[in-house]
């Protein structure tokens, strides 16, 4: 139902005001938390743990059994691990609880060492911020690399020939006469 404010003017109603921006919107790289969720199949998530820093020939029947074996030392009863999913690029495995309590009692797991790597456990938000933080500063970083070759191209200083090659990732303690080679 509409009203009328103290200028004369028809206002909305409550139910029907325009809906605040969503607010997991990152405005800078335009990435929503909730495509990340369903990228990393995070749905019911509070069951769920992400392990990172696996070695890339892990087998999720290896990782179910190193937690189940873990977790089963230290808390007797059933194998609290229902499934393990690895991503992909087999860079980190989403291990699926049957309950709550089994997670928390497996993060206190955090750094055991498998295959001579010590694993990362986290839980599914602070996984995704520090994705977001790992692609803002790839971003950043392959801007920032961009940039300078740029001006390195557009340098005045060497002398404009055809037959130019630009060499990048050289030692930054180079001397001077080692950095300008003419033939």
């Amino acid at each position: 139902m509409n009203e009328i404010d103290t200028n004369g003017v028809q206002a909305e109603s409550d139910s029907e005001k325009p809906k605040k921006p969503h607010k997991t919107k990152d405005s800078e790289f335009g990435l929503v938390k909730r495509e990340l969720l369903h990228t990393l199949k995070l749905k019911h998530s509070q069951r769920k743990l992400i392990v990172s820093s696996i070695p890339l020939d892990s087998t999720e029947a290896e990782l179910q059994n190193l937690f189940n074996t873990a977790l089963e030392t230290l808390y007797p009863g059933t194998p609290p691990i229902s499934s393990v999913t690895l991503s992909e690029d087999k860079t980190h495995a989403i291990l699926e609880f049957k309950t709550k309590d089994q997670l928390t009692n497996c993060l206190l797991l955090d750094g055991i060492e498998f295959r001579g790597r010590r694993l990362k456990l986290m839980k599914h938000k602070a996984y995704l911020s520090h994705r977001v933080m790992e692609m803002k500063k790839e971003i950043r970083d392959k801007e920032k690399q961009e940039k300078e070759t740029e001006e390195i191209m557009n340098c005045t200083i060497f002398p404009n020939h055809d037959n130019r090659i630009f060499m990048g990732n050289l030692p930054t303690n180079l001397p001077e006469e080692d950095k300008v080679l003419e033939s």
